[in-house]
């Protein structure tokens, strides 16, 4: 239902003649088309929001997963690094003496032993 729909009813109603005085209630004579429509724009309303509820916690719940899941991945990082540094630290302490010319293999073949050694 449209605003303007719902402000001339409201405006409609709330100038109207009250008929009687029920139990401290004002009663009034309302037309049933527009109360039958008031009824099923509430119900309409309260299913959107019952969907929207639904979504939220669907949201909410994947936004948790990812929350861990992003968790665990950093957690691993981090043993992935230390991983490495320790590695990295073998190469560091490691002597070698070998010809110029054989550095970088020599530094390769010790970068691979530290990483296949490091647990």
């Amino acid at each position: 239902m449209d605003m303007e729909r719902v402000e001339k009813i409201k405006q409609k109603y709330s100038n109207a003649n009250i008929i009687e005085h029920i139990n401290g209630k004002d009663i009034i004579a309302v037309d049933k088309a527009e109360l039958e429509l008031f009824i099923s724009t509430i119900e309409e309303q309260q299913e959107e929001i019952e969907q929207l509820n639904k979504l939220v916690e669907k949201e909410m719940y994947t936004a948790h997963l990812l929350e861990g899941q992003a968790h665990d991945a950093k957690a691993d990082m981090k043993k992935e690094n230390a991983r490495l540094r320790e590695a990295l630290e073998d190469i560091a302490y490691k002597g070698f003496n070998v010809e110029p010319k054989r550095v970088i293999v020599k530094l390769r073949n010790i970068a691979i032993q530290a990483l296949e050694n490091v647990k």
